[in-house]
């Protein structure tokens, strides 16, 4: 599946093409042919069109390229359309008489039920809104991806275990949480968490840290904390 960027380009470009109440997709379904089976689907459009249709078809095999990872190149098209017939809920079906005078009449309403057709009006705003669609799923991936990366980071770093339980007996005995080393001057809570977790944290703060622990209340009589008390594991 390609990334948000490229359904928000391709979104674009399928609502920039003009006049999209000139195409329509028509797509069928025979069960008596020798294809029985097989679903055709085909691009119509006014004669002064063409170019619109052709348009239009090439930025649907380019997305279906993209949406659909196991197609060939011979029938991306049809794959874009059959997403569409899908997915968008803009499908308009209706059963089809084929080759009504070539079957007895005992055969007739069992090969109408069979034999189907339907169509996708102004195909190309439908493929422009199902792009918009696949951007939102994207970008929810991608959000998804990022988090997990980031958290894979954070696992990934050095621990310092030693030093966070130091931390948390300094701060015990001052009868301090990790807001209370900020107002001593002190490194900010969400500095004082990542120490307490164990997580690396710039070498510039361990100064800060350890004048801050040094002014604890006088009753206390603790001694002052210098910078090589701080464990370094």
């Amino acid at each position: 599946m390609a990334n948000s960027k490229f359904w928000r380009h391709m979104a674009a470009r399928f609502s920039a093409l003009q006049d999209p109440h000139l195409l329509t997709a028509e797509w069928s379904l025979d069960s008596f042919s020798v294809d029985a089976g097989k679903e055709i689907w085909k691009i119509r459009c006014d004669r002064t069109a063409n170019v619109l249709k052709l348009s239009f078809e090439e930025l649907a095999r380019q997305s279906a390229i993209e949406a659909c990872a196991d197609i060939g190149a011979g029938d991306s098209l049809d794959s874009w359309l059959a997403l569409l017939k899908l997915e968008t809920g803009t499908f308009e079906s209706k059963p089809t008489v084929y080759l009504w005078k070539q079957h007895p009449p005992d055969l007739r309403p069992y090969m109408a039920n069979l034999a189907m057709s339907g169509v996708i009006h102004k195909p190309s705003r439908v493929s422009a809104a199902y792009c918009l669609r696949l951007e939102t799923s994207a970008v929810r991936a991608e959000r998804s991806t990022r988090t997990a990366s980031r958290a894979s980071s954070g696992n990934s770093e050095v621990k310092f275990p030693n030093r966070a339980a130091w931390l948390a007996k300094r701060l015990h005995e001052r009868s301090w949480d990790k807001n209370d080393l900020k107002r001593h001057s002190g490194p900010d809570r969400k500095t004082v968490q990542k120490i307490l977790d164990g997580r690396t944290v710039r070498a510039g703060v361990f100064e800060g840290l350890a004048e801050a622990l040094s002014r604890a209340p006088k009753h206390l009589n603790l001694p002052p904390v210098k910078l090589e008390d701080i464990p370094a594991d």
